[in-house]
């Protein structure tokens, strides 16, 4: 197929394939758009008519805030399907699963080069934060699977972009919509006990992130592995113990990244809420917004490796990847403000533990680089608001911090248990001493506190 036409008389060439699987073929178009085709395997008038049905439904949603690829316009027969707005330079999320046979590198190799820790955990947790805004809209995606996940092949930012979205429906327990990604599906879809719904689209999302983390699928241990095929239906359908189970190691898994090298306690604990107390029973599964969460602030608390470039957790002394000590570093904690005391209010882990809170954020800042800090750790916004840049960190030897507001928030600077507060203006320099206050005294806010590790 080199051309595809549409409903509404538009040609286009056809640049290169996608995206193939069992509900349809998704191909670039040459366009200045920056378009792209879904074409559906479907034969019948009446699934036809249904897909137009589907997209109308679809373009009717309030969306277009959000990076997901909404339908253009339908397909010309005889082809079934729809363009679609889609960001060049991307690929789907396979790309980050499993090394191509032909890679010729080691794991460790491979995986830094398609984006390492810090990378992943972001596009992890930026694919969590639109879905959970898909979810806080009464929708639920309905088929979440790394081939219909996006990401930009280039560049160091981390950027998601959803395609499929006529699978996008209201969240209702009750339909018995049965659509998902072998390998994805949420045990309750499989077996049919339940139609979409955002809490399948959560096992899923956990899926793809734990999947993206440590190159393996979270179902399938040693025994699925080395067993007969049954033993991967078991696992699918949540009758087998993921493989990280404590108290059941029949399913462990030998293979893949060592788990202390890219999964932070607090992700493994979450991780064990999806497929331990959740796998079966959905309601005890977290939402897509809790996962969102662990993985920022894991990304929150890496550190880079001045020798491999590799990303790793500063709980350890070297580097995880190369044995290569650690550099010097901040540690910016976060506490509370309360103007009714006029002190601050301790949330989450002790002043002296190197582990992040699960309370507040918890950030790790490199000697001699900038860092970045978000609306999500700074003011504690959520979903993709929450990565919006706020301040630039930086500090030569841990004695002083450069501080840089990025978009005009108004900050203050004070000393330890103080209500004497100053303004900051748009750039200061600050002892590593003092406290940075995301509000005046006399409303409650965010105080910021540094601590040399």
């Amino acid at each position: 197929m080199k051309t595809i036409s549409t409903a509404l008389g538009a040609s286009y060439s056809v640049e290169s394939l996608l995206g193939k699987g069992g509900q349809g073929t998704v191909v670039r178009l040459k366009s200045q758009q920056g378009l792209a085709a879904k074409i559906l395997h479907l034969g019948s008038e009446r699934e036809r008519e249904a897909l137009k049905n589907r997209i109308a439904f679809v373009r009717s949603l309030p969306l277009d805030d959000l990076p997901v690829a909404m339908p253009v316009d339908s397909l010309a027969s005889p082809l079934v399907g729809y363009t679609m707005q889609l960001l060049r330079d991307m690929e789907p999320a396979t790309a980050l699963l499993r090394p191509t046979k032909d890679s010729g590198m080691r794991l460790p190799e491979w995986y830094a080069s398609r984006g390492g820790l810090m990378r992943r955990l972001r596009l992890m947790a930026k694919s969590c934060d639109i879905l959970s805004e898909i979810h806080a809209r009464g929708l639920c995606y309905g088929d979440v699977s790394p081939r219909n996940m996006f990401v930009n092949a280039a560049g160091a930012e981390a950027q998601v972009w959803f395609i499929d979205a006529d699978n996008l429906k209201f969240d209702n327990r009750l339909d018995g919509l049965k659509i998902y990604t072998p390998g994805y599906g949420a045990p309750e879809v499989i077996s049919g006990r339940s139609g979409a719904t955002t809490l399948s689209d959560a096992h899923s999302m956990a899926v793809i992130a734990f999947q993206c983390l440590t190159m393996l699928h979270p179902l399938m241990g040693d025994m699925v592995a080395d067993g007969e095929p049954e033993l991967e239906e078991q696992a699918l359908m949540g009758k087998l113990p993921w493989i990280e189970d404590e108290t059941d190691r029949s399913n462990a898994c030998s293979h893949g990244v060592p788990r202390p090298w890219v999964l932070s306690p607090r992700l493994k604990s979450i991780f064990g809420k999806y497929f331990r107390e959740g796998l079966n029973a959905p309601l005890s599964r977290p939402g897509v917004a809790a996962l969102a969460q662990a993985l920022h602030s894991a990304a929150d608390f890496l550190l880079p490796c001045g020798r491999c470039h590799q990303y790793f957790y500063p709980t350890s002394s070297t580097c995880s990847w190369c044995d290569a000590p650690r550099d010097g570093f901040l540690i910016m904690r976060s506490s509370r403000w309360e103007p009714s005391k006029m002190a601050e209010v301790m949330l989450g882990a002790s002043q002296d533990s190197e582990s992040p809170s699960t309370a507040l954020p918890t950030l790790a800042i490199p000697l001699k680089r900038d860092l970045t800090v978000t609306a999500r750790a700074l003011l504690g916004t959520s979903g993709i608001a929450g990565n919006a840049p706020k301040l630039r960190l930086s500090s030569q030897d841990g004695a002083k911090i450069s501080v840089e507001i990025l978009d005009g928030t108004q900050m203050h600077v004070g000393v330890a248990k103080s209500a004497k507060l100053r303004a900051v203006q748009a750039k200061i320099e600050i002892p590593s001493g003092a406290w940075l206050h995301t509000g005046p005294a006399d409303v409650p806010h965010r105080v910021l506190k540094f601590v040399k590790a």
